[in-house]
């Protein structure tokens, strides 16, 4: 089984190829990298990126069975671009995707709890924010997550940079954990998007972009 997975809506482009082992009932034994990419340089230069890296490796596209990514919070132009190959990608090949966020990516990178409250940059002094609800006021019920975008004041709230460089390797590893090792994997529902219905895949962004919005 082969992955791609990528992330451009960090400080750097990331992107890398893994391919995972599995045994006859298809439960997981190793893996390992065929090729990753971590650059500092326009999301736009992603797609020359992987065909370089491919190429070099000698690997087929059409040997990928999963697709993955990070659908933010972050860049919103370059999460943008990352999902527009990983759409024609999937739409080509006929392949899921596996998509995943920058706070669910955080708390698995920092080993905290699924329910605990963060902070990412943003932009301008800002922050997104993901919390627990813990009052009845809010219109989203108490003990759920919260996410939201705003400009911060809290200091009990845990404040991380982005994910860290390789983070393509990480959404791997999330999805590794996750999906293939944990007794009760994530939803297929909610994380797992088939080629039939990617068009519907967005970026996940808690504040609306300057540019490319939708009316």
């Amino acid at each position: 089984m082969k992955i791609l997975a990528l992330d451009s809506g960090q400080k750097s482009q990331s992107f890398c190829l893994t391919e995972i082992k599995l045994d006859h009932d298809e439960n997981y034994l190793s893996h390992k990298i065929l090729t990753a990419n971590n650059f500092e340089g326009k999301s736009s230069e992603l797609i020359e990126n992987i065909k370089e890296h491919f190429i070099k490796a000698k690997q087929s596209v059409s040997e990928i069975n999963l697709l993955a990514a990070n659908i933010g919070p972050g860049s919103f132009t370059g999460i943008r671009n990352a999902l527009s190959i990983i759409k024609t990608l999937s739409l080509e090949l006929k392949i899921p995707v596996f998509i995943s966020n920058s706070f669910d990516l955080l708390r698995f990178e920092h080993k905290l709890n699924e329910d605990e409250s963060i902070c990412i940059p943003a932009f301008k002094g800002n922050f997104f924010i993901s919390e627990i609800i813990e009052n009845s006021t809010e219109n989203i019920p108490k003990g759920n997550i919260k996410n939201e975008y705003f400009s911060f004041n809290n200091t009990l709230k845990r404040v991380y940079d982005y994910i860290r460089e390789n983070s393509s390797e990480l959404i791997v590893e999330y999805y590794i954990a996750k999906v293939m090792l944990a007794k009760t994997s994530l939803s297929k529902k909610s994380n797992i998007i088939d080629y039939k219905d990617i068009e519907d895949l967005e970026p996940y962004y808690l504040r609306e972009p300057s540019v490319g919005k939708k009316c």
